[in-house]
């Protein structure tokens, strides 16, 4: 059986334990650490994502426990596509926290991750000081599109363990450097993704500053690239 559908429950019943408990222990906090989604790797738009999940589920789950009533086979369809659904936006995210370093044995029990699945996140000095390679194009306005590879792989969009993609970006005018306050961030867990750059800048030239950011230690935080520069279409 593949991994995710290991980790993720296929039935209903225990489907819908899962996702409401994984979704209740991901908004609370942890003491010195603050929200533990955030602790986890987790995006907003992630973490808002996976709660979305749930309170698609419940509804459709309170109509399916009533027997009489309301257990139709079109409910019981959508439900399986929810399930189908999660499990594959979760595969990789469950992957990200099975890597993480810092994992607590509560966390593993939670999204039913197996010791033997954790990988050694231990960061090196290389890592630390070698921004990623970027590759930017147009995907579909006012989307732009962001290839991520290590500097060891050449071929493939590709992450470090224990890493998060940070891009610094604006629109319009050139920023002088990294630090400029007009520079809005976002995180990414993933070697391949899209930032909206808004539909207000389509035709304006979008800027960015990219750069690996450990989860935890900010000392191997990679060095930013230079500004990239691209023409938003």
């Amino acid at each position: 059986m593949a991994t995710e559908h290991r980790r993720v429950p296929q039935k209903i019943s225990d489907f819908n334990a899962y996702v409401n408990n994984t979704s209740d222990y991901l908004s609370g906090t942890d003491p010195g650490t603050g929200t533990r989604y955030v602790r986890l790797g987790l995006s907003d738009a992630e973490f808002n994502q996976w709660v979305g999940f749930r309170n698609q589920w419940n509804p459709l789950y309170s109509k399916y426990s009533d027997k009489k009533e309301s257990r139709t086979t079109a409910i019981k369809d959508k439900l399986h596509k929810i399930i189908k659904d999660f499990t594959l936006f979760s595969r990789d995210i469950l992957n990200e926290i099975a890597g993480i370093r810092t994992s607590t044995i509560d966390d593993l029990e939670v999204f039913h991750i197996k010791a033997k699945d954790l990988r050694d996140t231990e960061p090196s000095p290389l890592h630390g000081t070698e921004p990623p390679a970027v590759a930017l194009k147009n995907s579909g306005s006012p989307f732009v599109d962001f290839h991520i590879r290590s500097a060891s792989d050449q071929t493939r969009p590709s992450m470090i363990k224990g890493y998060l993609v940070e891009v610094r970006w604006t629109s319009g005018d050139p920023p002088p450097n990294f630090d400029a306050p007009a520079l809005r961030t976002e995180v990414s867990t993933r070697a391949h993704f899209r930032i909206d750059a808004g539909a207000a800048n389509i035709g304006k030239t979008f800027y960015c500053y990219v750069r690996w950011r450990h989860r935890y230690n900010p000392q191997y935080n990679s060095g930013w690239t230079e500004v990239m520069q691209l023409l938003v279409i």
